[in-house]
């Protein structure tokens, strides 16, 4: 019976070690084929982009690059999107992708049940979504990936929909980064700003009278961040708003936008503002539009008897010429020693004497 069962474990053993044999054979297989492969892909790389330069360069011969793309079509792939990355957004390369196949086949992956498999497809997807020709082939993808679970999903998906340059569509990312986290506003905002006079000419004006704290915040803080001219006529009913913050946010963006009658007025409105925050934003305003108009308000910072406005509206009046500088003087002798104190700092910054 012991011998029996001897017999049994030797055989079991020998079982084991043939099935172990055979999977560390087909593994060393696998191994062998990749780095064959690797090998075989380094080694068509430089025909791989010197097929794809001829192209870019205004050949129409596809033959050769058909050719490789069926040998090598990893490689081929990953040297589109390479070119891609380094000379941005050329269609003809995205057609290229298009004409061998390459955005139909990340179309289908990125309807993928995995996730890693569909943040794949729109990230490629979105590196030739500028192209009239790709955008035929990916159809309503991008708008669909939006609303995907993934955050990096719905993030390349935008990415596609803004470099499209469709205005519905980059009206749909600019709802999602109004709403979105705070990734979303960071990636996606400067994106955003190509198409900041169309914004401004249609979806922005109407959410600024109509979103929430947060959300109006987030807006405020995105046009801001833009640091362009932008086309907007009327900031005045922000000035109505409870929350501070707002209205700090808005006389920031006040040196952004054209100094017409209404925003002249809204500036004003800060400069007289409760809020010493809101205030002294104000004031940043002013020292950067140098709008000598709201001298006499600036010099009434002087004498609210906050210290650190006082100081910053100095600075302002010292940076604004003679008029500015008149103010100051006028200040000096003041009975308030915050306000004479501040000016004094303001006439010295501007190298400027006292009046006896």
């Amino acid at each position: 019976m012991i011998r029996l069962v001897v017999e049994m474990v030797l055989a079991l053993e020998a079982v084991w070690a043939v099935i172990l044999f055979v999977l560390l054979l087909g593994i060393l297989t696998i191994l062998w084929r990749a780095r064959k492969a690797s090998r075989s892909a380094a080694d068509a790389q430089p025909a791989i982009q010197e097929a794809i330069a001829l192209y870019l360069g205004g050949s129409n011969d596809l033959n050769r690059l058909q050719a490789l793309a069926t040998t090598h079509r990893r490689a081929v792939e990953s040297s589109i999107l390479s070119f891609q990355a380094i000379i941005g957004g050329t269609p003809r390369l995205a057609e290229l992708a298009v004409n061998l196949g390459f955005v139909a086949q990340w179309c289908a992956l990125s309807r993928s049940t995995k996730v890693a498999d569909r943040r794949l497809a729109f990230a490629k997807i979105a590196a030739v979504a500028h192209a009239p020709r790709a955008r035929q082939v990916i159809g309503n993808l991008a708008e669909l990936g939006l609303k995907d679970v993934d955050e990096q999903i719905r993030l390349e998906a935008a990415r596609a929909l803004i470099f499209s340059d469709q205005p519905a569509q980059v009206v749909l990312v600019f709802e999602l980064v109004l709403t979105g986290s705070p990734l979303l506003r960071l990636e996606l905002a400067p994106l955003l700003r190509r198409h900041a006079e169309a914004l401004c000419a249609t979806v922005i004006p109407r959410n600024l009278q109509s979103l929430g704290t947060r959300d109006l915040l987030n807006l405020l803080k995105i046009l801001i961040s833009w640091e362009c001219s932008l086309p907007i006529t009327d900031l005045s009913v922000l000035m109505e708003h409870p929350d501070p913050k707002v209205r700090v946010e808005t006389m920031h963006l006040l040196a952004r936008v054209p100094m017409n009658p209404v925003n002249r007025r809204t500036l004003l409105l800060g400069l007289a503002d409760r809020n010493a925050e809101v205030a002294r934003a104000a004031v940043v305003s002013v020292g950067r539009l140098k709008h000598a108009e709201a001298i006499p308000q600036v010099t009434g910072c002087l004498r609210r008897d906050d210290e650190s406005l006082a100081q910053l509206a100095a600075s302002v009046l010292a940076a604004m010429g003679r008029d500015g500088q008149r103010a100051l003087q006028g200040q000096s002798g003041s009975p308030n020693p915050i306000a004479a104190a501040a000016a004094l700092h303001g006439l010295m910054l501007a190298g400027a004497t006292v009046s006896q």
